[in-house]
C-alpha cells in the first residue's frame, strides 16, 4: 500500500507510532545488513493509556497523549524522529477499484475525478492515494486494478499535529489494515492461497483479505476488544480495571462443560457477563463473516484457507476456538514475533506479540515502498 500523505523523503528506518485508544505502541527496526535477513527490531515499546485519567475533550486528550509521548521520548533519548503513523476507522476508506491505465503522473492528476464515484465523503475533505495491484483487461480496455485510499483530512491533520507537537517529523501515513497486510506478508504460508486477517484493537477491528499476499478487501468494524470489558463491567458492576482483569481470567465461556463449571460457581452476575461476552464475540465474528462472504462472491478465489486473528483483542482466552466454530474455518492467532526477531533486551513478553501487529507492520515500511510509485 502507498501512503495517504507524503511530506518528504526520509533516509533509513522510520519510528512507527501506533496511537491506539488504550495504548501507544512504538517500534523501529535496525537498518538491514543483509538482503533477505529476518527483520530485526531495534526497540519496541507499549505505553499504557490510563482510561481513568485521559480527558474526553479532544484538545485536552491530545495534550495528554503528547505528554505521554514526550515523557517516553525523553527517557528513550529519541529526538526529532522521522515517524510512520497509521489511521483507521470510519474516516478512512480502502477499496479495490479499476482505473484507466494512464502514466502514473497523469493518473495522479485525474485521481480525484476517477475516485469520486467510489468515495462516500466530499472529495475536498479527503487525502487520496492509490497503489497499483496489477494491470488487467476490462471489456477490451487496458486498466489498472488499484487499491484506492481516501482519508479524511481532519483525522490525518489531528494525528500529524499531535506528533509534530512532540518534535517528531511525520514522513509516512499508512492505514492499519495495510500495515497488518504488510506484516503478515512475511509469513511464507500467505503466498499460497487466500487468508483473512483480523486485527482486533480496543475499539476497531481491521479485516483484510489477502489473496496470494495481495490485499483484496479491507474493512474496519467498529467493534473491538473493549466491548468484552464493557460487557463484563455492565453485568458485574465492577470498575473498568477490575472488569478488564475478570474478562481476561474468564475468557469466552461457550463449551457445554465450561458453562456447567461456571453455573456450579453459583454467581448469576458472572453467568450473565459470560453470555454478554459470547454475544459480543458473535456480533464481531458476524461482521467478519460478512466480509468473507462478500469476498467469496466477488473475488477471484472461491476458497479461504484460514483466518488469522491478531491485535490485543485476539488474546481473549478461548476466542480462536469460538471463532473457528462460528466461522466454520481454521482460526489461528498471528504473532508478529513469529516472523520478526524480538531483541531479548526489549522487555516485551513474546506472548503479547499480537498487541504489536499494527506497529510492527508500520515499522517495516521504507520510504522506497512508495517513492517508486
Amino acid at each position: 500500500g502507498r501512503v495517504a500523505l507524503k511530506l518528504f523523503s526520509p533516509e533509513g528506518t522510520l519510528l512507527a507510532v501506533d496511537l491506539g485508544s488504550h495504548s501507544i505502541k512504538l517500534a523501529r527496526f535496525k537498518k538491514s545488513k543483509a538482503a533477505g535477513a529476518k527483520p530485526d527490531l531495534e526497540f519496541i515499546r507499549r505505553i499504557e493509556i490510563n482510561q481513568q485519567e485521559i480527558p474526553v475533550d479532544e484538545e485536552a486528550r491530545k495534550s495528554y497523549l503528547m505528554h505521554l509521548l514526550r515523557a517516553d521520548f525523553g527517557v528513550s533519548k529519541i529526538k526529532g524522529p522521522l515517524v510512520a503513523l497509521s489511521i483507521s476507522g470510519s474516516s478512512v476508506l480502502v477499496r479495490e477499484v479499476k482505473l484507466p491505465a494512464l502514466h502514473r503522473s497523469a493518473l495522479r492528476q485525474t485521481l480525484a475525478v476517477e475516485a469520486e464515484p467510489y468515495i462516500p465523503f466530499d472529495i475536498q475533505d479527503v487525502y487520496l492515494d492509490y497503489h497499483i495491484i496489477e494491470e488487467i483487461m476490462d471489456k477490451g480496455e487496458k486498466k489498472y486494478s488499484v487499491l484506492l485510499i481516501a482519508a479524511k483530512k481532519d483525522l490525518v491533520q489531528n494525528k500529524l499535529g499531535l506528533l509534530s507537537g512532540v518534535g517528531a517529523r511525520p514522513a509516512v501515513v499508512d492505514v492499519d489494515s495495510l500495515s497488518i497486510a504488510n506484516l503478515v506478508a512475511l509469513s511464507p504460508e500467505i503466498k499460497g492461497g487466500s487468508f483473512v486477517v483480523c486485527n482486533i484493537g480496543a475499539s476497531i477491528t481491521s479485516v483484510v483479505v489477502l489473496d496470494k499476499g495481495i490485499p483484496r478487501l479491507m474493512r474496519d468494524v467498529a467493534i473491538g476488544g473493549g466491548v468484552f470489558t464493557r460487557a463484563m463491567q455492565k453485568e458485574t458492576g465492577l470498575p473498568p480495571d477490575q472488569a478488564e482483569q475478570a474478562k481476561r481470567e474468564m475468557g469466552l465461556v461457550f463449551e457445554e462443560e465450561q458453562i456447567k463449571n461456571l453455573e456450579a460457581q453459583g454467581d448469576p452476575k458472572k453467568l450473565q457477563a459470560a453470555k454478554a461476552m459470547v454475544q459480543a464475540a458473535t456480533d464481531l465474528l458476524s461482521e467478519v463473516g460478512k466480509s468473507m462472504t462478500f469476498y467469496l462472491t466477488h473475488g477471484v478465489e472461491s476458497k479461504i484457507n484460514k483466518v488469522y486473528i491478531t491485535g490485543g483483542g485476539a488474546l481473549l482466552k478461548n476466542l480462536p476456538g469460538f471463532a473457528a466454530k462460528q466461522l466454520k474455518m481454521p482460526v489461528e492467532i498471528f504473532n508478529p514475533f513469529s516472523v520478526i526477531a524480538l531483541p531479548p533486551e526489549a522487555g516485551v513478553d513474546a506472548a503479547l506479540g499480537p498487541m504489536f501487529g499494527v506497529v510492527c507492520g508500520l515499522a517495516l515500511r521504507r520510504w522506497d515502498d512508495w517513492a517508486t510509485g
